[in-house]
């Protein structure tokens, strides 16, 4: 299952740091395997850009609660 996040209609975007430099990111790429969430910034372009975030499934909720904490 693929869920995207959209920010495109933000006036401050969030950037993100890729592989060639800084991203203004429009939102999140979200998908999941058998055992992993990836997370995956979209550029302002649309296009995947070429970082991620890998995360086990086995940790997300202690991820929410540590994001829950800002």
């Amino acid at each position: 299952m693929i869920k995207v996040l959209d920010w495109s209609q933000l006036n401050d975007r969030p950037i993100s740091i890729g592989r060639n430099g800084s991203i203004k990111t429009s939102g999140l790429d979200i998908f999941s395997d058998k055992a992993t969430i990836h997370i995956v910034p979209i550029t302002s372009r649309g296009n995947l850009s070429n970082c991620s975030v890998s995360i086990p499934k086995s940790e997300i909720h202690n991820l929410i609660n540590i994001l829950k904490t800002f």
